[in-house]
């Protein structure tokens, strides 16, 4: 280096250490809350189904910025906003409100009805006009008082009941040539009362009056079967139901069409479920012709789904119900798709024993409100609406012709129309499946566990069934689908369904069975048996399959938490313990759920010994495979005493003793070797686990339920 070099240097060197124009206020290193808007930014948040609305998801995982979340280190970051007291406080003046509306309306319903059956005719009749006048001249005197508006509604809804059931009794009392009014006459008079509810409810400007004519107006239709028969029923049922959905339009009302959702299908499923009666000189008939009974609540819920996507994101009674219940707020869309289906569903049971019937109306019903979801969720209308009405019209000439179309198509006529309805609905929905969020599609996947479980027949092979093998293994394609979904999606909903499903719907419904068993044989009726009969080798089956996915689906997205005490405020400390412990965690929910569902069902005689031993090495292998292989999310020693005492609990009911030691040594060996040689408590828990079999031959003397095939085994 030459001496002018190394002078400039210095020189550099000097000027750096003397130079004042270096301002560290010039250094642009961002603001703390850019930096915090920065990091908000990229955090996801959380899906928004308008559809559904906010409701309580259990399979959400907890943000910890909540309103009382307690934090793993036990800290609070902010407080709740209000606690179950203020809450009250807060709103009990609104319930209050409403509950002495309807207790009114009862009490003088109650008064009504008395006076009526008490007098003669013609006093009877002057003291119900009177109380009517009065309701109603209170109501225009409190309706406008905002202090007294509820009172004032509450007396104008009494003054209509009472002149409805004064036009009921008109028809029953007698008084000279003008008592008893005929039967078309009494139909006549209620629809002129009916025109009177709608001009009152506009008049006050109320939903809850025009309440009342709705319902009325489904009453009316049902006693049409009166005059005009089986179809003046149907055809009164469909033009209520426009009527309906014409007041609620006309008053941009929620409430009513929300109403009229849930209404018109449960009046249909209440006609096709009951076998008829007679109120006084009215008769209800029941809707017993299958092709009517299936066009009439296909129109009808084709009218509803369109309803409910125009009035999706509208407040309603239903909604505030559910919120008032603490258990969130769902959208219109889904509080009265929801209670619609009820009633849609009271209509398929009355049809079970005809499989493609019955799966014809669920596969309507699915196109219908999946076509309605996907327009709420932003799909154009047109793009949904055109293949679902013309695949529906088609559908319906197939139906209309009847015989003819049998002998062309291989299949019946309901069963065909199953076959390309269902083909038309999965192109419309999977066409634009991003569209559906998650909670959707894991709500779905129970709804169609359980309409499964309802319509296909399950029974043993002694009565002519297939075991349930047809069941199991449409139950199989379900279970395999959402897990292909949770791991496509990365779905921790669905992966909790995959997880949980399989194993809760058998236990759930053996013990439900069982308790409605015992509870008949208790009061001297007639035990009707098992309800859906499972052979147990299909069954081992399908539990293996389920825990095969189960492994699958946690392998991928084990890290999932399920804590089902997350979303309630004031057990916030109770939830937070049992988020921690891990016992909700879905590697552990797919452990000891499973053994609990093989306890229950090998003592109701679910099981062969062959099958059981299966099904149970099974299922511990393929943990203790992942936990080996250190995979596993969760405490060894945990999942070591789970398994122990599952297997001693089935040792103890069920004898083959020397099967469960073998199995438990091997558990415990499994786990032991994975242990460092400090881990010295781990250790001595593995060697007192290893113990219950032991302690559990010496204790028992003889098994309490003998499953088949045991002898086949060492015992």
């Amino acid at each position: 280096m030459s001496a002018e070099d190394r002078d400039d240097r210095i020189i550099r060197e000097r000027r750096f250490r003397m130079g004042r124009n270096i301002d560290i206020a010039d250094i642009d290193v961002g603001s703390g809350d850019s930096v915090s808007d920065s990091v908000e930014a990229t955090e996801k948040e959380p899906e928004l189904d308008e559809a559904l609305g906010d409701v309580f998801d259990p399979f959400s995982a907890p943000s910890g910025k909540d309103p009382g979340a307690v934090q793993r280190d036990g800290s609070v970051q902010s407080a709740p906003e209000s606690d179950l007291v203020t809450t009250m406080a807060r709103d009990g003046e609104k319930r209050v409100n409403w509950s002495l509306m309807v207790a009114m309306i009862f009490v003088f319903s109650a008064l009504s009805v008395v006076a009526g059956t008490t007098f003669p005719p013609a006093v009877s009749l002057l003291i119900l006009l009177a109380l009517a006048a009065v309701g109603f001249s209170l109501g225009e005197r409190w309706v406008p008082n905002r202090d007294l508006h509820i009172l004032g509604v509450t007396w104008v809804i009494i003054s209509m009941k009472v002149l409805y059931g004064l036009a009921v009794e008109l028809n029953r009392w007698e008084l000279g040539p003008f008592l008893p009014i005929s039967v078309e006459m009494l139909a006549v008079l209620l629809l002129a009362l009916v025109a009177l509810n709608v001009f009152v409810a506009y008049r006050h400007n109320h939903d809850a009056i025009a309440a009342q004519a709705t319902l009325v107006l489904l009453a009316i239709a049902s006693t049409a079967g009166s005059v005009g028969g089986e179809i003046g029923v149907a055809v009164m049922i469909l033009v209520a139901t426009l009527l309906l959905h014409s007041i609620a339009l006309h008053r941009n009302s929620g409430n009513l069409a929300a109403l009229g959702i849930a209404a018109s299908n449960l009046w249909i499923g209440m006609h096709a479920l009951t076998g008829g009666f007679e109120a006084g000189s009215l008769r209800i008939l029941p809707l017993e012709t299958p092709l009517l009974l299936f066009l009439l609540l296909m129109l009808v819920t084709g009218v509803n789904a369109s309803m409910a996507a125009r009035f999706a994101r509208e407040e309603n009674w239903f909604s505030l119900g559910f919120q008032a219940l603490g258990l969130g707020k769902p959208g219109l869309w889904g509080v009265s798709i929801s209670m619609g289906m009820v009633g849609a569903l009271l209509a398929v049971a009355s049809s079970r024993e005809d499989v493609g019937y019955a799966l014809g109306m669920v596969t309507f019903l699915g196109a219908a409100f999946g076509g309605s979801y996907l327009v709420v969720r932003g799909v154009e209308r047109d793009r949904v609406a055109l293949p679902l009405l013309a695949g529906g019209m088609a559908l319906s000439l197939l139906l209309l012709l009847g015989d003819s179309s049998e002998s062309v198509l291989p299949l019946d006529r309901y069963e065909s129309f199953t076959v390309f309805a269902a083909l038309i609905t999965g192109f419309v929905m999977l066409r634009d499946q991003d569209r559906v969020s998650d909670r959707v599609l894991w709500l779905g996947s129970i709804a169609v566990l359980i309409l499964l479980v309802i319509l296909v027949p399950a029974e043993s092979k002694t009565d002519g069934g297939d075991g349930g093998v047809m069941l199991l293994a449409m139950l199989a394609a379900l279970h395999l689908g959402t897990g292909t979904l949770a791991i496509k999606r990365n779905a921790p909903a669905l992966a909790g369904v995959t997880v949980l499903l399989p194993w809760s719907w058998i236990l759930v419904e053996e013990l439900l069975q069982e308790a409605i068993r015992t509870v008949l044989v208790a009061n001297d009726r007639i035990d009707p048996g098992s309800i859906i009969d499972l052979s147990p080798e299909p069954l081992a089956v399908y539990l293996g399959l389920a825990a095969i996915l189960m492994l699958v689906v946690n392998l991928r997205m084990g890290e999932t938490g399920v804590n089902l005490a997350s979303g309630f405020l004031g057990i916030t400390e109770i939830s937070a313990s049992i988020r921690d412990s891990g016992i909700l965690q879905l590697w552990s929910m797919g452990l000891w759920l499973p053994l609990i569902t093989v306890v229950v069902m090998s003592q109701l005689g679910g099981f062969t010994a062959v099958t059981l031993l299966a099904i149970t090495a099974l299922l511990c292998g393929l943990h203790l495979a992942v936990e080996f292989s250190g995979r596993r999310l969760g405490d060894p020693v945990a999942m070591l005493a789970m398994i122990a005492v599952g297997l001693t609990v089935l040792q103890w009911r069920h004898g083959l003793d020397s099967m469960w030691m073998i199995f438990v040594t091997i558990a415990a060996a499994t786990i032991l070797l994975r242990a460092g040689v400090d881990e010295e408590a781990k250790f001595t828990q593995g060697m007192a686990l290893m113990s219950l079999p032991i302690l559990a031959t010496i204790t028992s003397k003889n098994p309490m339920r003998i499953l088949a095939e045991s002898d086949e085994l060492p015992s």
